[in-house]
């Protein structure tokens, strides 16, 4: 039995019977239409991602939009890149954009530039949260010698990692 279903952004995995209908971006494009989702995705491999900006209601769960695709299979609502949408742009094109991956999408989220920026956005966060977990783990001395930080914001390290340490303990 299906329960009710609400959230901004809905991933689901199709059957492979299902993905290959050749009416199916017709159906899925109508079907955002009609529920005023500007941003979709569907892979090759299945997976149908959904973006809205208000909350999307599907009163009968993955039930709802079978019948409305008119599919053959119930699509399994899908939680493993929570959260939605930027930690699957993250995992499924982890090595970066790849247009051979997309089967058809819908607006401008998961168009190249905006896949492109997310990416950026968190490799560069990877790259300052090591930079982080290097400055904490090593002497300040050593910092400013290596040339990671500056004498001049050596006070301000210094209270930081005692910040810290007081919170850990």
């Amino acid at each position: 039995m299906s329960s009710a279903t609400c959230a901004r952004n809905l991933l689901f995995q199709l059957a492979e019977e299902d993905l290959a209908d050749e009416s199916l971006k017709l159906k899925v494009e109508r079907f955002a239409a009609t529920r005023e989702i500007h941003s979709v995705i569907i892979t090759n491999d299945g997976k149908l991602l959904f973006s809205k900006k208000e909350r999307l209601m599907l009163n009968g769960g993955a039930r709802t939009l079978q019948n409305a695709l008119g599919l053959c299979h119930m699509p399994e609502r899908l939680s493993c890149f929570d959260p939605l949408p930027n930690n699957f742009i993250i995992k499924y094109f982890a090595d970066g954009y790849d247009e051979t991956k997309i089967y058809h999408t819908i607006g401008e989220k998961f168009k190249r530039v905006h896949i492109d920026l997310v990416l950026q956005h968190h490799a560069e966060t990877e790259r300052l949260r090591k930079k982080n977990r290097h400055i904490l783990s090593m002497d300040t001395t050593k910092l400013v010698q290596d040339g990671t930080v500056s004498i001049l914001d050596v006070s301000r390290l210094e209270q930081g990692k005692k910040m810290l340490q007081r919170k850990c303990a």
